[in-house]
């Protein structure tokens, strides 16, 4: 399984895309979260390349995508980076898969292009409580790459503890994406939580598969977002943390292609 990485020129800037898989086979797109890229799709990406020509974009700003103004960070404009990625692919309907921020995106595209989007998976719905949305935002630190090195440890010390059981090498990956943002990295929570998750959830026609896993600090959100769907189901994924996709690649691909017909 060979995955290559391409660029998609955009109104945007330049946006990054993980491929693999057949490109007669159905297209799956799969969206990351922040401060990730689709560096986290790698493994999984591979469990599923003989079902599925699986696309995943670095939305614009993240990863290898060029970098934009910490104002031009919203939800619209990274569904904007992903749908021109997909054109320039000529892509011409999906199924959607979307982990954390890469459910909002996902959710937003869904809701806004109801004729190409033929399913939706929603890894950690980020349907917030109000309380939760006002106060989230000031909780990311952006990383000074100057700090001290006492201040670059307690950063690295709450980004292991996200879930201090995967490898070193994914919180150091998520740590240097964070670097990267600089202070996009809070601009892209705000995004988040400026979005109207409730009111694009209810407008999305196609069948929807909502989960997170026991550890996953979205879990609690899951049963909010399956409500007010339409055509919503769920499953229980068992002991995973937001590091799913990479620590149970297997079993999210299992999800994946049992629900989707």
């Amino acid at each position: 399984m060979d995955i290559k990485q391409g660029f998609a020129n955009t109104t945007l800037g330049k946006v990054n895309y993980l491929i693999c898989g057949d490109p007669c086979l159905p297209k799956l797109v799969l969206l990351h979260q922040a401060p990730s890229s689709a560096e986290m799709y790698r493994l999984l990406m591979a469990q599923l390349s003989n079902d599925f020509c699986c696309i995943a974009p670095d939305f614009i700003g993240f990863g290898n995508s060029e970098l934009i103004a910490d104002v031009d960070h919203s939800i619209e404009n990274y569904a904007d980076s992903v749908m021109q990625c997909l054109q320039h692919l000529d892509v011409q309907d999906f199924y959607l898969f979307g982990h954390h921020t890469g459910a909002s995106v996902a959710t937003y595209i869904a809701a806004h292009h109801q004729d190409v989007c033929k399913q939706l998976i929603l890894s950690g719905p980020t349907l917030l409580p109000d309380e939760l949305r006002a106060k989230l935002p000031d909780l990311v630190v952006p990383i000074n790459a100057n700090a001290n090195a006492e201040e670059l440890e307690q950063t690295w010390q709450k980004f292991r503890n996200k879930d201090a059981t995967v490898s070193e090498h994914i919180s150091k990956r998520e740590f240097n994406s964070a670097v990267k943002l600089g202070t996009g990295y809070k601009s892209a929570y705000q995004a988040v939580c400026a979005q109207d998750v409730a009111q694009q959830l209810s407008s999305i026609t196609c069948s929807t598969l909502v989960f997170a896993g026991d550890r996953d600090v979205l879990q609690p959100y899951v049963d909010d977002a399956l409500a007010v769907l339409t055509q919503g189901e769920k499953i229980e994924i068992g002991d995973c943390s937001t590091y799913v996709c990479e620590t149970h690649p297997e079993r999210v691909a299992k999800v994946i292609k049992e629900f989707i017909r």
